[in-house]
């Protein structure tokens, strides 16, 4: 897993560059963590239901519902929104531009659903803060979903701030 926190000039970066630092960074961390984290909910749901049962079923439907959205957007960047924006900046078609224009609403409207999701999760969890005595598994999947809520925060601020404003230039 690779969390990147280097500053960077990305004005100074192709999108293709930008892109690619998304990709490799943020796309694949958040896979990772995203299949740990899913497997550390149900674990530690079943262990301590008893003792935190409320708690840990709200944070059990939280992360596969952010899962479930998570891997749905990064498929659909993949595969649509990235290539386009990758022949785009090749092409300078106006078209192709338009086009582009009207997926990243869509990918706005998913990343503020995705944000979302984090604020009730950490509404849930008390800012990620695992309750006192809690095992290595509770600690470890507290600590997952604030690593991925923070990788998250900079991979979408990328995106909306430097990929999506430069293509508006």
């Amino acid at each position: 897993m690779k969390i990147d926190q280097q500053a960077t000039n990305w004005q100074d970066k192709s999108m293709k560059e930008i892109i690619g630092h998304i990709h490799d960074n943020h796309h694949v961390t958040t896979k990772e963590i995203l299949e740990e984290l899913n497997f550390l909910a149900f674990k530690i749901l079943k262990v301590h239901y008893k003792d935190h049962g409320e708690q840990l079923l709200k944070v059990h439907r939280l992360v596969g519902l952010m899962k479930t959205e998570l891997e749905a957007h990064l498929v659909k960047e993949e595969e649509d929104l990235f290539p386009m924006i990758m022949t785009y900046e090749v092409s300078g078609d106006a078209e192709l531009l338009e086009a582009i224009g009207k997926f990243i609403q869509g990918t706005e409207a998913e990343h503020k659903l995705i944000s979302d999701l984090f604020e009730e999760l950490k509404l849930v969890t008390n800012d990620f803060r695992p309750p006192a005595g809690a095992c290595n598994a509770y600690r470890k999947t507290f600590n997952f979903m604030d690593v991925l809520d923070k990788d998250i925060c900079r991979h979408f601020n990328l995106e909306s701030n430097v990929l999506f404003t430069r293509l508006n230039q």
